[in-house]
C-alpha cells in the first residue's frame, strides 16, 4: 500500500500467513510514523520505501533448483485449487517415477528429512517442482491482474520465465507435462559424478577476490553470477573446500548447497548432451 506520512509518501508491504498479520499491521502501523523508516529491517516481513518516486518496471523472476521446500505451495493449493491443479497434474504426468507434490509435505520424522531433502532436490525428484510451482503462481497473479514488463528466471527457472512470457509456447498444458516427464526420465539415467562435485553460495566477498580465486583454484568455476553481491561456486568437492577456506577467512559468507552435481559448470555436459 502507498500512504502518506505527513509530506511523504511510503510504500508499505506485509507479507506472511494469517495469525501474524494483525500483529504486522500494528507494528507496520507504528513503524510509518518513525522517522527513520527508510533504515528498518522488520525480518516478520515488513518492507518500506519512500515512494516519492513513480514506480518502475515490474520484473517477475522465477527461482530455480533449490528454491524448493517442505510445505511449498500448501496454503496457496489450499485457498486457490488452480494452484493445486497445476501440481496435480504433475504428479499424473510422473506418477510412476515419483509423486513430486508429495515431496513438498514435511517428512514424518526428523530422522527422514535429510533422505527427504536429498528426493526433494533431485533432478528425477522434485527438480520440476519449482518450475511447475513458477507457472502456478504467474497464472495465480495474472487471475489478480498482475502483470510484469519483463521476467527473468535463475537456473531452472529461465525454463518457467520463458514459457510463462509467451517465449516458449506449448500446443496444449498435457504437452507441457509431458515435457517434464522426458526431463526427469532422463535425470534417472544421469550417473553421480565419478569425482565429488560441490557448490557454495558467496556473499560479501570483493570481486577482485573471487577472481583471484578461481583463477588460481583448478576445477573451480563461476557457475552463477546472482547479483553484485552474491555470486555461486561450483566444481570439485576439493576445489570447493579450498576455495571457502581462502574466502571465509577474508569475510566472506559462505553458504553450502545441497547438490550432488556442479551445475552450470562444465563438469554437467553429460546432462547438457542428454538433454540435446
Amino acid at each position: 500500500a502507498v500512504v502518506q506520512v505527513g509530506a511523504i509518501l511510503v510504500t508499505a508491504a506485509i507479507a506472511g500467513s494469517q495469525l501474524p498479520l494483525a500483529a504486522n499491521l500494528a507494528t507496520a502501523s507504528r513503524s510509518l510514523e518513525n522517522a527513520d523508516r527508510h533504515r528498518l529491517r522488520v525480518p516478520a516481513g515488513i518492507y518500506f520505501a519512500d515512494a516519492a518516486h513513480q514506480p518502475g518496471p515490474t520484473v517477475f523472476l522465477f527461482p530455480g533448483q533449490g528454491s524448493q521446500h517442505f510445505g511449498m505451495l500448501a496454503e496457496l493449493c489450499a485457498a486457490f485449487p488452480k494452484v493445486g491443479a497445476w501440481l496435480e497434474a504433475l504428479d499424473d504426468a510422473v506418477g510412476d517415477i515419483v509423486r513430486p507434490s508429495t515431496l513438498a509435505i514435511a517428512p514424518e520424522s526428523a530422522a527422514d528429512e535429510p533422505r527427504a531433502m536429498a528426493h526433494l532436490l533431485s533432478l528425477d525428484g522434485g527438480a520440476q517442482l519449482a518450475f511447475i510451482a513458477g507457472l502456478a503462481l504467474h497464472e495465480l497473479l495474472a487471475d489478480f491482474g498482475l502483470t510484469a514488463d519483463a521476467m527473468l528466471g535463475h537456473s531452472s527457472g529461465e525454463h518457467a520465465a520463458l514459457v510463462a512470457s509467451g517465449t516458449f509456447v506449448h500446443a496444449t498444458r498435457a504437452e507441457l507435462f509431458e515435457g517434464a516427464r522426458e526431463i526427469m526420465l532422463a535425470a534417472r539415467g544421469l550417473p553421480p559424478p565419478a569425482i565429488a562435485e560441490s557448490s557454495v553460495a558467496v556473499s560479501a566477498c570483493p570481486r577482485e577476490l573471487l577472481r583471484e580465486v578461481i583463477e588460481q583454484t583448478p576445477d573451480l568455476y563461476l557457475a552463477m553470477d546472482n547479483s553484485p553481491s552474491q555470486v555461486v561456486l561450483a566444481g570439485r568437492a576439493t576445489a570447493i573446500d579450498a576455495a571457502i577456506e581462502r574466502i571465509a577467512g577474508r569475510g566472506a559468507i559462505c553458504v553450502r548447497l545441497p547438490f550432488e552435481h556442479a551445475y552450470h559448470t562444465p563438469f554437467f555436459e553429460a546432462w547438457k548432451k542428454r538433454l540435446d
